[in-house]
């Protein structure tokens, strides 16, 4: 799934919530403390580390990974 973002970046855990991955901090928190959350591919451990527009991010147990749009990409 493609997930726009109006900012030069957002938080991982604002982004599973944003993206409506999960419902609440505290289970986007679980999900990236147990190392089911991937960024370009690499384990991400950190809650709110920077998410830019073309990072992809998948979630162990999801189909289909969130690719990040910046504001002005015209692909969306």
């Amino acid at each position: 799934m493609k997930q726009k973002i109006e900012t030069p970046w957002i938080a991982l855990d604002a982004l599973l919530k944003w993206a409506q991955v999960v419902s609440s901090g505290g289970e986007a928190k679980m999900l990236i403390s147990t190392g089911q959350v991937f960024v370009q591919g690499q384990r991400v451990l950190e809650r709110k580390k920077k998410i830019y527009p073309h990072d992809v991010v998948t979630i162990a147990g999801y189909a289909e990974p969130i690719e990040v749009i910046g504001e002005n990409s015209g692909d969306l």
